[in-house]
């Protein structure tokens, strides 16, 4: 939202949420340790070291509660079940952030195609799709359309005249441009006679292998066989129960790269096997953000507390 600096604003909050969550575990199990140990001297040394741990933890937790607090939130509704409630919902651009452009097509326009057979452009924009003769022209709205994940659209084709295959992760669609029919792919499919050619844009029912994919990509390019790309479950063949090529062994024992790894635990998925039985992935994100809630705000009012009660005491 504030370029550059934002981003090293908010890295600079998560390198205090790591300060924070050391100090903490301090904080619960030094003390512990403390009692143990039977020697003076060492005990005055961590006993020291225990209570400026202590103080600098209770001292960056409220500099930065609310900057905390902030990142939490946001990042539980970047994930469903919250990310429902306020995906739809549009506030305007803050002044003076990245937002805040004349430019009327920032982060609207999406994807944006040329139909060779109707000779205008067709764009895809996060308010729907569109339709314009020329570059210059007023964009008109297409009101009939495959439903859409919030998303956005990951394939968008022209396979024969009037004809589109639109792909988002709510599933993938034939698209009769003219009369706004769009059918899932998963139940049935086109009949083609050339490559460049269908008859009347028959449709033929035919069960597909697939059910609920979440597109991430598209492919025709394959003899016989149209192939989509699903997030979850990998590359599959459209309406036949052949599976797409195996990965090859030496690309299989290719490690992972370290900024993947910090992704997959920062968004969640890397938990996928452990939680998914108890709870579900975007589940896993939603209790984790009111946990996390819950700590910091408990802290701060154990910490005002213990604040109060010290001032008080040196008051009488």
């Amino acid at each position: 939202m504030f370029g550059s600096i934002g981003k090293l604003f908010v890295d600079f909050i998560g390198l205090v949420f790591i300060i924070l969550s050391l100090s903490g575990i301090v904080v619960l199990f030094f003390p512990k340790v403390i009692k143990r140990i039977k020697l003076r001297e060492k005990r005055r040394k961590f006993s020291g070291f225990l209570r400026g741990n202590l103080r600098w933890h209770n001292k960056l937790g409220s500099w930065f509660l609310i900057f905390s607090i902030i990142v939490i939130l946001s990042g539980v509704f970047l994930r469903p079940p919250a990310m429902i409630f306020i995906i739809r919902d549009k506030i305007k651009p803050i002044s003076g952030s990245v937002h805040d452009t004349p430019n009327p097509w920032f982060e609207k326009l999406r994807n944006i195609r040329y139909d060779k057979y109707s000779k205008e452009w067709f764009i895809y924009t996060s308010e729907g799709f569109y339709s314009l003769k020329g570059l210059d022209s007023k964009p008109t709205a297409i009101p009939k359309a495959p439903h859409i994940s919030v998303m956005g659209v990951t394939v968008l084709e022209e396979l024969a005249p009037n004809l589109w295959v639109v792909g988002s992760f709510n599933g993938l669609y034939y698209w009769e441009r003219k009369s706004g029919m769009s059918v899932d792919i998963t139940q049935m499919r086109p009949v083609f006679l050339t490559e460049n050619r269908i008859e009347g844009n028959l449709i033929e029912p035919q069960r597909g292998v697939m059910g609920g994919i979440d597109v991430s990509g598209y492919s025709k390019d394959f003899p016989n066989k149209e192939i989509v790309f699903s997030y979850s479950k990998g590359a599959l063949t459209i309406g036949k129960p052949e599976i797409f090529a195996q990965m090859p062994d030496k690309i299989k024992g290719v490690n992972m790269s370290l900024w993947h790894v910090s992704l997959e635990a920062h968004v969640g998925r890397i938990y996928t096997p452990l939680v998914n039985s108890i709870m579900g992935e975007s589940y896993f994100i939603l209790f984790s953000g009111i946990i996390s809630l819950f700590v910091f705000i408990s802290g701060y009012i154990v910490y005002r507390k213990n604040t109060k009660g010290r001032k008080n005491t040196m008051a009488k």
